[in-house]
């Protein structure tokens, strides 16, 4: 094998190592973005869930207050809750 030839061999597997290299880090890249993402869809959807468990407890509650009989107006409790 002539030095030339060993140079070029080396410089195409320079090449290829570094396509590797770089379709890696992309792939890695998009890796990171995807998860990310996920995390974001995860939070947003247990707040969701979240709130979703709470709205029949705050309606429940608002009804309450506004049928509130007129003797317990002046309650603490009724008060607080209000």
């Amino acid at each position: 094998m002539t030095k030339n030839k060993k140079a070029e061999d080396l410089e195409k597997e320079v090449a290829e190592l570094t396509s590797d290299l770089q379709r890696t880090r992309a792939d890695f890249e998009n890796y990171r973005k995807r998860v990310d993402a996920e995390k974001q869809s995860a939070h947003e959807l247990g707040q969701t869930k979240s709130v979703m468990k709470l709205l029949p407890v705050i309606d429940t509650i608002e009804r309450a207050v506004a049928n509130v009989p007129e003797e317990l107006q002046d309650n603490a409790w009724v008060k607080g809750v209000a």
